[in-house]
């Protein structure tokens, strides 16, 4: 075939552009290592309410101590009666599970606002080749 039809047929497929590591590090740590660390922070911080003296933040959390008490239809079931008597029989942890979801919301949103720093540093430039730079007027205050 001549070099005429060969510019109008389809082209090869292109190549995706690899992921740097370190963007592959940041998502590893968001997906699987702030779950961790936030069910780390929740245990340290019931542990750190327990001694407490003051009768005010004991009060507060009162109806959160304990465990969970479970309907008497799901201990017919098998595969739930094992699973949920664990979670049942589980030490105060309904606070635990609050304590767990505002360090989550706390870790995800400084690990969001570090990403986000990073890659206005790192990432490529906000205007691309193609882009019109911005008109530079000097505007003047209209007087009647």
């Amino acid at each position: 075939m001549s070099s005429k039809s060969n510019s109008f047929g389809p082209k090869g497929a292109k190549e995706a552009p690899s992921i740097h590591p370190i963007w592959r590090g940041i998502g590893f740590v968001m997906i699987l290592m702030t779950p961790v660390m936030s069910w780390a922070a929740g245990e340290v911080a019931v542990e750190m309410l327990k001694p407490l003296p003051d009768q005010n933040i004991k009060a507060l959390f009162y109806g959160l101590r304990g465990g969970f008490s479970l309907p008497s239809w799901l201990s017919y079931v098998p595969i739930l009666n094992n699973a949920l008597h664990w979670v049942a029989t589980y030490p105060d942890i309904k606070i635990k599970i609050l304590f767990f979801i505002v360090a989550l919301l706390i870790f995800s949103g400084l690990l969001s606002l570090l990403y986000a720093m990073i890659y206005r540093l790192m990432g490529p430039p906000r205007y691309g080749p193609l882009d019109v730079p911005a008109p530079r007027v000097n505007i003047k205050r209209y007087k009647r």
